[in-house]
Order: structure tokens, then C-alpha cells, then sequence
């Protein structure tokens, strides 16, 4: 993964093309339900041995882009390339592996011949099929299963399956939409970290698709967000959650304190303004829309909550709130705030790091954040 710079600014919606080979690349991809756009005019890039995530609420066109490159949907209009060239064959001759949710295993047949059975329509040998399953079962875990009936698995065990099953013939790309979805919590991380290890191990080009957010930041080298058939925004986990391109991008990766505002400029200093408040912003923030609105966006771990008669420094933002409610996480304590100003404010410290008392409920106290932690994205 890629880190990008530490000053935050107002984001391009994509970063830089890729330097290196496309395995994947979509040019102008639409797809269109009479009226309804479902996916409109998608153009992406995704290299050879990434883990690309589709990451957006539902319909927003993440899971029909997937089905497109897949070829179980049609597209209205653009193209789907693979290694550079246009794909048109139907999905069994796309050389594309897919691991559905419902895992989709055939219920009369072992793990073994389900996972065999890509390569027994691809007319491997029989030698050529023990071998390759025997490969598959280990990778991922279930060498003495083999003989079992997916009645007989559980479904994370289910899940490996579909898993091999997608990867045994070694296709050049594998597509995985919301695999993980059905299973609990503690479950899913641990197969977060088990696809991504074999993903590594294989240096195959794998796409995800999900709505959750912490599992595309977990597993991916680049996400996608998607919102009402469009692209977002493109970029590395870190890119994404600490330059965001638009307060949709803002909103829907992890929680975030959201001030709306305009911006004015006093004396060489830049500040978002209502009637309500008036925040200093960085001064390496440039904008395309300084005459229209804008919000300023402060993640909940960058909030401090101090004393009301807490000295602050010049180059902090100050709100005065009083305490709502305080949850403890084991790891973390959450604080919801109301500001004098009416907005309601989310804070997250480490347990055993924050210095002080933990402020109690119907306390009086000022949210503090560093001028440099406030980041700045257009409205719409």
C-alpha cells in the first residue's frame, strides 16, 4: 500500500494512472434500466496482483459493475478489457474466477469435486484434477475435508470452498461479491486476513466487493467507492479515509464531525463560516468551489475533549459542547457531544492513552482539534 502525504487538501475524484500493467480495465462502462442508471460511464484501471475493493451503500452500482465484468450482465455501453484486450465470451470462457455469498456449492457433491469441477468442464485429466485439488484443499486450509458434503461444512468452511473452487484453475482474475457477508464477525476477520494471504501468496489480480467499510480498509491495496452508479473516488486505504474527494466520500468512510459552511479569507487566513461558527482551515487547502459551499470534516480519533478552562493554541478550532454520552469499547471510549451551536459531535480516545479524567455524562467541556487535522471537501 501506498501512503500519501500527510497535508490534507481538497482530493481529485481519481488518483494518478497506474504504472504498471492493467490486468482489468473498464472504459466508459454504463449499464441502464430504462430511466435508472445503474452504473454510468465507469472508467477504471485495476494492475496485474492488486486487491481492488468496490466499496458503496446499496445500488450503488458497485455489484452490477462486478456482473458486467463477470459477463452475467450486459452493458449498455463501454468496454471491459482483460490484459488489454476487449472481453465479449460468455462468463465460463472469461478466465475469471467468482466466490459468491451464498457460496453457491453443488449439494450432492463433495469439497473435493466441488472444487474439481471448474477443471473437469475446462477437460483437465484426471491426474491433472487430484493434483489440483489436493493444492486447492491445502491452500486454504481443508486438506482432510475433501470427502465432506457442504451439509457437512461450516459455513466459513463452505466459504473456503467456493473460495478454492474459484482458484483452482488459476484464472487471471478472481471476483469476490460480499463473500463474507453471512458469516459473524469474528469469522470474517479471520477469513479477511486469510483471502488476502492467499491473494498475496498467489499474486493474483482480485476485486471485492462490500458495504463494509473497515473490511475494504483491512483487505485492500486500492478502493473504489461507488455512490448511485458513479465512482467517487479512487484511491489507496489511507488516501481514501484521510483525503476524501466529496462529503459523500467523507460521510461514508468511518464516522466523521461535519461543519457546513463557505469560505472566506481575512487577512491571508481562511476560515469556513456560518452563523454558527468560524474555523481556521489549512492553509494548503485549494479549491475549484471557494465561491460555493463546503464542509470541514474532523475524524473522531483528532477530536480532543478538554476542561472548559483548557488553555488552546492559536492554530486549534474550538467548539464548546457538553457531554451526551459516553460508551465504552473494551479499547476505546466513544463520546457523543452537543455543541452549544446545535451539532452533534463524535469523539474516540484509546483507553489507558488520553491523558485525565474521562469526562462524565452532562459534563461541561471544549472539543479541540489541530487547524492541520481539518479536512475540506466540497458539498455535492
Amino acid at each position: 500500500m501506498t501512503a500519501g502525504p500527510r497535508p490534507r487538501t481538497i482530493a481529485n475524484k481519481t488518483d494518478d494512472p497506474p504504472a504498471d500493467p492493467a490486468s482489468l480495465t473498464l472504459q466508459k462502462v454504463s449499464k441502464h434500466y430504462g430511466a435508472l442508471r445503474a452504473v454510468d460511464e465507469v472508467d477504471l484501471e485495476v494492475r496485474e496482483g492488486e486487491f481492488v475493493t468496490f466499496l458503496g451503500p446499496s445500488g450503488s452500482g458497485k455489484t452490477t459493475t462486478l456482473q458486467i465484468v463477470a459477463g452475467f450482465t450486459k452493458p449498455t455501453s463501454g468496454k471491459v478489457l482483460i490484459d488489454g484486450k476487449p472481453v465479449t465470451a460468455p462468463p465460463h470462457k472469461r478466465d475469471i474466477g467468482m466466490v459468491f455469498q451464498n457460496y453457491a456449492l453443488f449439494p450432492h457433491m463433495t469439497a473435493a469435486d466441488n472444487i474439481g469441477y471448474p477443471l473437469k468442464i475446462r477437460k483437465a485429466s484426471k491426474k491433472e484434477r487430484r493434483g489440483s485439488i489436493a493444492e486447492a484443499l491445502d491452500m486454504v486450509g481443508l486438506a482432510e475435508h475433501g470427502d465432506r458434503y457442504p451439509s457437512q461444512l461450516s459455513g466459513g468452511q463452505q466459504q473456503r470452498v467456493a473460495l478454492a473452487r474459484a482458484l483452482v484453475f488459476r484464472p487471471r482474475i478472481v471476483l469476490l461479491d460480499e463473500p463474507l457477508g453471512a458469516l459473524d464477525k469474528k469469522l470474517r476477520e479471520h477469513l479477511q486476513l486469510e483471502i488476502k494471504r492467499i491473494q498475496h501468496e498467489l499474486g493474483i489480480t482480485m476485486v471485492y466487493v462490500t458495504h463494509e467499510q473497515e473490511e475494504a480498509l483491512v483487505m485492500s491495496d486500492r478502493i473504489v467507492v461507488f455512490n448511485e452508479g458513479r465512482v467517487q473516488q479512487v484511491g489507496t486505504t489511507e488516501q481514501i479515509y484521510e483525503r476524501p474527494a466529496s462529503l459523500f466520500v467523507a460521510d461514508f468512510i468511518g464516522e466523521s464531525n461535519i461543519f457546513q459552511g463557505s469560505l472566506e479569507d481575512h487577512g491571508g487566513t481562511r476560515y469556513l463560516v456560518s452563523r454558527a461558527f468560524r474555523f481556521k482551515i489549512p492553509t494548503n487547502v485549494s479549491s475549484p468551489a471557494d465561491d460555493g459551499p463546503l464542509a470541514l470534516v474532523v475524524r473522531p480519533e483528532r477530536l480532543r475533549i478538554l476542561r472548559p478552562d483548557a488553555h488552546t493554541q492559536v492554530e486549534e478550532n474550538t467548539v464548546e459542547a457538553v457531554v451526551e454520552d459516553v460508551i465504552y469499547l473494551g479499547n476505546e471510549r466513544r463520546y457523543t457531544l452537543v455543541a452549544a451551536s446545535g451539532h452533534n459531535l463524535i469523539g474516540r480516545h484509546q483507553v489507558g492513552v488520553s491523558s485525565g479524567d474521562s469526562p462524565l455524562v452532562g459534563t461541561k467541556v471544549l472539543a479541540v482539534w489541530h487547524v492541520e487535522d481539518s479536512i475540506v471537501v466540497p458539498i455535492g
